[in-house]
């Protein structure tokens, strides 16, 4: 459990107040809180104004990482830094990185010429997948300027889709820094999900996948209510060769629980009554799971009809 906001806790007591001003506190603060390598990168979005010289100098002394995308994205827009903190960072990221930094701050944009303009390593990341898969450059990207895909607000099925190409590459550790770094709590469900989505996995790639990562009942139902994504006869023959029947039939009736409390796309519920042969007990079960939301008409679907009801 964590402390997403220092400030009300110092604002309600004096003594925590004085104590989180010390620099050594909020940088172990910041440490625990996120990895070491994602720990400028959050400190800077959600507490600019602790990442004084005193925490920068002693996040650096406990190893954190300053990757070379935080560098510049911190140079570009620096005023919430307290005075003097980008000048640190500007230091240790010419020790790091030396002329390959690309800083242009918000001010200069306007008369770089275009024989100036460099580019930095999140666009370089996406270009590595616009092709073949440049592997050589996405291992300088991430394991020698330490590029976190969390740093940019990717859209999920995409950043995924580029994991699930390394996947296929076999770059297993290079998959499990993407989606261990990705932004989304849920990485497991998701690779997984793309997996079962590609018309082309077979049974080989499906196990292959599963030493790694697991196939749980989270997994399952959020696969199985998403709205945009009915199962393929494909994607239910590889998940009905990996699950034993009944427990296939049970994740399906914990899912049309959810479609029914959340009031979900109807048509999944249909979809998933028809092909599991889900009885009438079933369904009126998974339907009046819920008593509170029995009693708040906004979210119980009324409109839902089958033959069943």
């Amino acid at each position: 459990m964590y402390l997403d906001d220092l400030g009300n806790v110092s604002r309600s007591c004096k003594l925590f107040m004085e104590v989180s001003k010390d620099s050594v506190f909020r940088a172990r603060y910041l440490m625990f809180r996120w990895s070491l390598k994602s720990v400028f990168w959050y400190g800077y979005k959600k507490y600019p104004k602790i990442l004084s010289v005193e925490v920068i100098e002693t996040l650096v002394l406990y190893e954190a990482i300053l990757s070379k995308y935080f560098v510049e994205v911190a140079y570009k827009d620096s005023k919430l830094l307290p005075v003097g903190s980008i000048d640190s960072i500007v230091v240790y990221g010419y020790k790091k990185y030396g002329e390959e930094l690309c800083l242009v701050s918000t001010s200069d944009e306007d008369v770089v010429s275009d024989d100036d303009v460099c580019v930095d390593d999140s666009i370089d990341f996406e270009t590595c997948f616009s092709s073949v898969v440049d592997i050589d450059r996405l291992r300088t990207i991430l394991y020698k300027h330490y590029y976190l895909p969390l740093m940019n607000e990717y859209e999920v099925n995409t950043l995924y889709g580029w994991i699930w190409k390394l996947f296929l590459l076999k770059e297993y550790g290079m998959v499990t820094y993407l989606v261990n770094y990705s932004g989304f709590e849920n990485g497991n469900d998701l690779l997984i999900k793309v997996a079962v989505y590609d018309a082309n996995t077979t049974i080989d790639t499906l196990n292959t996948l599963l030493r790694y990562y697991n196939i749980t009942q989270s997994t399952i139902v959020s696969i199985l209510t998403d709205p945009n994504n009915i199962l393929s006869s494909h994607s239910l023959s590889l998940l009905s060769t990996i699950l034993p029947q009944p427990q296939f039939k049970s994740y399906a009736i914990m899912a049309l629980k959810i479609i029914f409390k959340k009031s979900l796309l109807l048509h999944v519920a249909d979809f998933l009554i028809t092909h599991f042969k889900l009885s009438q007990d079933d369904v009126a079960g998974a339907f009046y799971s819920d008593g509170y939301y029995l009693k708040n008409g906004d979210n119980v679907p009324m409109y839902y009809t089958t033959p069943l009801f």
